[in-house]
């Protein structure tokens, strides 16, 4: 939520940060309808700066969702419940920062889905993964 304001002649821009103070951006101008498109421009700005946010610091299982929701209005029923066993398999990973995934990490993962399943249950396993993150890159 941002607003504009006039004080002694000049706007300003107001918004709220991501962690919820409110804070207030000198918009150099002294013409409201000037001001109105700042204000526009940095909505978007803001929103952006949000979603890079969001993404950053994304679990795992956040981009596995986000995935699913993608695929969900394009898949056939029973496709999508083949890509939700495949991200119950996953389960155990959902905490995994997507920023701080390292190769041991990976290496944990395969290793770990090779031990539980088949040679070719795992392997889907691991390219529904690879397209869950590809996906949103």
């Amino acid at each position: 939520m941002s607003s504009i304001r006039c004080k002694k002649g000049w706007w300003y821009y107001r918004y709220y940060d991501a962690t919820g103070k409110l804070r207030e951006r000198a918009l150099r101008t002294r013409n409201r309808e000037t001001a109105e498109r700042l204000k526009t421009f940095l909505d978007t700005q803001l929103e952006i700066n949000e979603q890079i946010e969001l993404y950053l610091n994304a679990t795992l299982g956040f981009m596995i969702e986000h995935y699913l929701n993608y695929l969900f209005p394009q898949k056939f029923p029973q496709r999508m419940k083949d890509y939700q066993i495949l991200a119950r398999r996953l389960k155990d990973y959902y905490h995994y920062p997507v920023m701080h995934l390292k190769q041991t990490h990976i290496s944990e993962m395969i290793k770990n889905l090779e031990q539980r399943y088949l040679e070719g249950s795992a392997h889907k396993t691991l390219m529904f993964l690879k397209l869950s993150n590809k996906r949103l890159s």
